[in-house]
């Protein structure tokens, strides 16, 4: 592990000190540009490939191609509406259970009747959650009603 790591540090300082004297060049060739000396000598181009054929650390990519892959996949993410209700789910289950026990699917067609509104893609896991954590609801053949 500590050698491996110890490679990925020399692979990377070789490809800062590359890049280094490419930028230095560059920035050589824009003084002279400013300066209105004579055509600059053309810059190498960066190279392609900045590691050793010898060493293949794992995770030794170029900074460039880490920055391309995480801001492709900033956007690629669509946001997330949500939804404003009046009552928070248990708050809107304890409404309809009130009455009379229902079932799973009964409870979630009547919190969609009082107008409770969820992003969530499967509502049947949300309730669940509230019916089971915790001890504000009792569970009598499937239906449930509040427990106290």
């Amino acid at each position: 592990m500590k050698t491996d790591l110890i490679s990925q540090y020399v692979v990377f300082h070789q490809e800062l000190l590359k890049e280094q004297t490419v930028l230095r060049k560059r920035l050589a060739q824009i003084e002279q540009a400013l300066a209105g000396e004579t055509a600059p000598a053309p810059v190498e181009a960066k190279p392609a490939s900045l590691k050793p054929a010898t060493a293949k650390p794992v995770a030794a990519k170029p900074l460039a191609i880490k920055r391309a892959a995480a801001k492709k996949m900033m956007v690629a993410k669509k946001p997330v509406r949500l939804f404003k209700n009046k009552m928070s789910l248990k708050e809107a289950i304890l409404k309809v259970t009130a009455k009379k026990p229902l079932t799973k699917p009964e409870i979630i067609d009547a919190i969609k009747k009082i107008g409770y509104r969820s992003v969530s893609k499967d509502m049947n896991n949300s309730v669940s959650v509230v019916l089971y954590t915790g001890k504000q609801f009792k569970n009598v053949d499937g239906r449930f009603s509040p427990a106290k």
